[in-house]
């Protein structure tokens, strides 16, 4: 410090004008001190990387695993200065037996394992309490898949004609064990495109919705979906009730005609046979408070998806004797 006092002596002089000698006078002297002062024993807490060791392919890692330990130790100042700005630092190890059923380390429990690899220092104590980790035995199964219809977006008026196909059918997941002994033996597959109007042949990337998918490993990631559709349209057409044929009662009906609605593919409208519709009455369902009977729908193509009576037809006002 003697020195440091004679160049601030000499900035007050006037020969001291030489302001560059002067600067590195100071440094020059800082340095000696500073080289001086970490020559001595010091102690002081660190921050020190830690690692663990375990078969890390047989095991998922869920929650990230603490990374530094806090640790009180003493020694020459050099050492410790240069453990504080992480200059050659090599990780604390720890060997964990049985990771997936260890869910905390005690900081005092590292004590003699901190002191034998950093030989260096004198390890007064940890400072770190608990370490919390969280790891669990990886497990690996092979699941179902199919694609999930209610997913599927059409057009209005579109309809899905074909099954739905998936390429391929199954899936091999690895992941925790706890989540892989929840998962059900098939997958449902979720279609994201919205408004489909063409039949639909596309990879759609997999996707296990309500668990942790960023902990899980898919083969193969991609599915290829594959289905058809096509345009229906709604159609109402007049059909000629079926003769009345009653042997006891004589019934007559007061209008031959009913409307019925059927949807069928648009490309099948113009072949269609309409002949092939037949609608009957029931004659045993004769109601004389109303002079009704109920009509019904006993036969239509098969290309019709669907037909109905006309909501005001379903009942057939008849003359009886």
């Amino acid at each position: 410090m003697g020195a440091i006092k004679n160049i601030f002596q000499n900035i007050r002089s006037p020969k001291g004008s030489n302001w560059k000698a002067i600067l590195l006078s100071i440094l020059a002297a800082s340095v000696f001190w500073l080289f001086q002062s970490l020559n001595k024993d010091y102690s002081t807490n660190l921050s020190y990387p830690i690692a663990f060791d375990f078969p890390v392919e047989q095991h998922v890692i869920i929650d990230e695993l603490p990374d530094e330990v806090q640790i009180n130790v003493s020694g020459i100042g050099w050492a410790i200065f240069r453990k504080t700005f992480s200059i050659g630092l090599n990780p604390i190890r720890v060997h964990l037996e049985n990771p997936a059923f260890t869910a905390k380390i005690i900081g005092t429990s590292l004590l003699a394992n901190i002191n034998d690899q950093l030989p260096q220092f004198q390890v007064n104590y940890v400072i770190s309490d608990t370490l919390y980790l969280n790891i669990e035995k990886k497990a690996v199964r092979t699941f179902g898949v199919f694609a999930d219809s209610l997913s599927i977006d059409l057009k209005e008026n579109f309809r899905i004609i074909s099954n739905l196909s998936t390429d391929p059918d199954s899936v091999t997941i690895s992941g925790p064990e706890s989540i892989i002994k929840q998962l059900p033996s098939s997958l449902p597959l979720k279609i994201g495109q919205q408004k489909i109007d063409e039949s639909f042949d596309e990879e759609i990337a997999f996707q296990i919705r309500g668990y942790q998918q960023s902990l899980l490993e898919v083969s193969p990631e991609d599915i290829n979906v594959k289905f058809d559709v096509e345009e229906f349209v709604t159609v109402s057409y007049k059909v000629k009730i079926a003769e009345l044929d009653s042997t006891q009662t004589k019934i007559y009906a007061i209008d031959s005609t009913v409307n019925v609605v059927y949807s069928l593919p648009r490309s099948a409208q113009a072949s269609i046979d309409k002949e092939e519709i037949i609608v009957e009455a029931l004659l045993e369902t004769l109601n004389k408070e109303d002079s009704t009977v109920q009509l019904v729908i006993v036969s239509y193509p098969d290309m019709i998806s669907s037909i109905t009576l006309d909501s005001t037809s379903t009942f057939l006002k008849v003359i009886y004797e």
